[in-house]
């Protein structure tokens, strides 16, 4: 058998074993587990003979404790260890729960701009972060009466993924003009679970602010009356909610209409952010189909190795957290 990683004794080229030496520098639990992870990366795989090669004693683990695949028993640490050196932050184990990491644990950033100049997807850790401010969101407007929509590319987003884009930078909610003071009024409170309203605007008819989590930026833009209006007049106080990191939010009254209205009959395909395709403003027609290079060659995040049409799991929702 021809496999990615193996839990008990395999064949390799002796070659092999000499020009992918095992990385001492991590906890002996998980070295093979490194090791396999960086074959697979070269392009090599390892074979296995389970009608000759088995371990006759010790477990799964070898005799000595440190056969290949001795990590499935290791213990969290050693998973962060090696999580941190993959910058990954999450581990699935067989029959055991998903090991899930910070994003300080993996040493995983979320500045989103520089992610985006890089070609890179944002890590799931960063989008968990913003399923939680987002799930702060929605309990502030529902506890003050507030009305809402997702709006561009976080509407376009829970269309297609039932996510924030992965390759976003930011993102839009829109609110009503009349609401505007009330956000100003109560955003101590949003300030006490650690998020801020910030930069209120006002100018010629115009209001705006940001809503800040502690690494992504959401812009709010003020409208007369949301898209309900459009609504049958039955329906008008039932707005239309999307599935977005597992949360149930307000979007515009059609969201399928609205996304491909505003971004073409290719809105199914994908497109990175505006500013990464030498475009001069974000109303102009989107090449779509096709990723960036990526700064990374070969790095697991690398939006140039996923679909560029489509839909992936971006955050499967048993991956949220509270």
């Amino acid at each position: 058998m021809l496999c990615d990683s193996l839990r008990g004794p395999f064949v390799a080229r002796t070659s092999l074993l000499r020009e992918v030496a095992l990385d001492e520098r991590l906890p002996a639990a998980v070295l093979w587990e490194d090791w396999f992870l960086r074959v697979k990366r070269r392009g090599a795989v390892a074979a296995a003979c389970p009608d000759a090669l088995f371990f006759a004693g010790g477990g799964a683990e070898g005799v000595d404790g440190l056969g290949a695949g001795a990590g499935a028993g290791a213990g969290r640490d050693a998973w962060r260890r090696l999580a941190a050196a993959w910058q990954v932050d999450t581990v699935l184990l067989p029959g055991r729960p998903p090991l899930r990491f910070s994003c300080a644990e993996a040493r995983l950033s979320c500045d989103l701009r520089q992610l985006h100049k890089r070609g890179l997807l944002v890590p799931t850790c960063c989008l968990r972060e913003v399923a939680r401010a987002l799930a702060a969101y929605e309990d502030f407007a529902a506890r003050h009466g507030l009305e809402y929509e997702l709006n561009e590319g976080t509407a376009l987003g829970a269309a297609k993924l039932r996510s924030v884009l992965p390759w976003d930078i930011d993102g839009d909610i829109l609110i009503r003009f009349d609401d505007f003071e009330a956000h100003k009024a109560q955003k101590h409170e949003m300030a006490e679970l650690g998020y801020s309203f910030e930069r209120f605007t006002e100018k010629d008819g115009f209001k705006y602010f940001t809503f800040l989590t502690p690494n992504v930026t959401v812009d709010m833009w003020c409208r007369k009356q949301m898209s309900t209006f459009l609504l049958p007049k039955e329906m008008q106080n039932y707005p239309t909610r999307m599935k977005i990191l597992g949360i149930w939010m307000r979007g515009p009254w059609n969201p399928g209409l609205l996304v491909r209205n505003r971004y073409g009959p290719g809105y199914l395909k994908h497109a990175q952010h505006w500013t990464k395709l030498g475009m001069k403003n974000h109303n102009e027609a989107y090449a779509v189909g096709s990723w960036s290079n990526c700064s990374l060659p070969n790095h697991h995040a690398c939006l140039n190795r996923y679909p560029a049409e489509g839909s992936f799991n971006v955050l499967p929702e048993d991956r949220l957290v509270s």
